[in-house]
């Protein structure tokens, strides 16, 4: 069976960014802001949130993604190298015992040959015994 590594050792690689740095024009814009009127102001704010919040959004999805998809590929080269080692080990075992199966096969082979040799011999010897003549001893074929 596979090892499954503990979720704490594996390293984080997903991070979020919060952090918003405005530009050197920031302070020209500040300074429109003060003498424009606060509902054109709050409009302007709430359109400008909610685009960064589409483009924050759009990038941190970007980033889940590539982690998961990174996250998956790792874990399936795991698995793949992980069934291919169960494969060969389990292939050499089959292999291993249907070679001791054949060295067995062989040597009963013998064994039986060597039993039917000596049956053969059992039957000749009592063949030639009850052909013999009698000397008073009883024949293996009398009643």
């Amino acid at each position: 069976m596979a090892p499954v590594p503990a979720v704490t050792a594996i390293r984080e690689r997903f991070s979020y960014a919060f952090l918003h740095v405005e530009g050197p024009q920031a302070v020209i814009g500040h300074a429109i802001v003060a003498i424009l009127p606060p509902a054109l102001v709050r409009r302007r704010a709430i359109r400008t949130a909610e685009r960064r919040m589409v483009q924050a959004m759009d990038q941190h999805a970007g980033r889940a993604r590539y982690d998961l998809t990174s996250r998956l590929q790792e874990s399936s080269a795991h698995f793949a190298a992980a069934m291919a080692r169960e494969y060969d080990s389990t292939r050499a075992s089959m292999l291993d015992a249907v070679d001791r199966a054949r060295t067995e096969l062989a040597r009963t082979g013998v064994e039986l040959e060597e039993q039917g040799r000596r049956r053969g011999e059992v039957r000749a010897l009592l063949a030639r015994i009850d052909q013999a003549p009698s000397s008073g001893t009883p024949s293996r074929t009398a009643p």
